[in-house]
This record gives C-alpha cells, sequence and structure tokens, in this order.
C-alpha cells in the first residue's frame, strides 16, 4: 500500500497543479542527473510528471485525480494487527492519505471500511436496484 501510495500521490499532485508538483512540458525538458528536469537553460528543479503523460489536453485530465482507495481480501481482525504494526501506514489511514476496506471472508464477505484509529466501520448492503422492465411504470416514465 506504501508503494501505490506514493506512485498515486505523485500523478495526483502532478495533475493538481503541474507547475509546482508536476515538470511542466516535456518539450524543453533538460535532465539533471537522476533527480529531476529544467524547464529550458535553467530555473527551478522539477520532479513530478510530465504534462504530456498526465492531460489528453489542456485541463482534460487521462484520469481524475483522486487519492488512493484500497480494498484487501482478508479478516478484518488480522488486517488489524498488520496496521497495529505498522505506523505508517496507519498515519497514511489516519490522515486520510489513502482509503482501506476489508472484505472479510471469515464474516460472510462483509465489507468493513477503516475509519481512524484502527477502528472499522461495516459498509451497509447496498439497497437492490431491479431493472428498469420490472418496476411498475411511474408518472416520470410516461
Amino acid at each position: 500500500m506504501v508503494v501505490t501510495q506514493w506512485i498515486n500521490a505523485q500523478y495526483y499532485f502532478s495533475t493538481v497543479d503541474n507547475a509546482v508538483y508536476g515538470s511542466g512540458s516535456k518539450v524543453t525538458h533538460n535532465p539533471v542527473g537522476n533527480v529531476g528536469v529544467y524547464q529550458g537553460n535553467g530555473g527551478d528543479l522539477m520532479t513530478g510528471l510530465p504534462f504530456e503523460s498526465l492531460m489528453a489536453a489542456d485541463g482534460d485530465p487521462y484520469h481524475q485525480p483522486l487519492r488512493l482507495s484500497t480494498v484487501v481480501h482478508a479478516p478484518v481482525d488480522r488486517t488489524t494487527e498488520v496496521l497495529a504494526g505498522h505506523d505508517h501506514l496507519t498515519e497514511l489511514l489516519d490522515n486520510d492519505w489513502l482509503s482501506l476496506t476489508v472484505v472479510d471472508p471469515t464474516q460472510g464477505h462483509r465489507a468493513f471500511h477503516y475509519e481512524a484509529d484502527l477502528e472499522w466501520t461495516p459498509v451497509a448492503d447496498q439497497p437492490e436496484v431491479r431493472p428498469a422492465e420490472a418496476r411498475a411504470p411511474t408518472v416520470a416514465d410516461d
């Protein structure tokens, strides 16, 4: 989860503010060792992702910038034990940098969402949605 969060954060911030967290246009990149690029012949060192890898067109990103959502298929108790032994993961979760949902096979594959401080909330069962042809017509359908 830590590595995927790093990757997700780089895409997220480079997309949200490419001038500050990205690296601008690849057309004028000048590599600086293995640490970043300059735009043109100088300026600030830029370390994020280039504009062309994020945007299909001006202001039209390939993907909506979202924080990472993780789903794990494991017992909630075991997942809690793992999190309790890894403070760096609980810090990411407690500070809303990523979200975690566990599907517990020992509890009938019920889903639980991590809240904070190693606490979980059961995900409510979704109401059944009937297909349009199976439901009774309404005034709006006429």
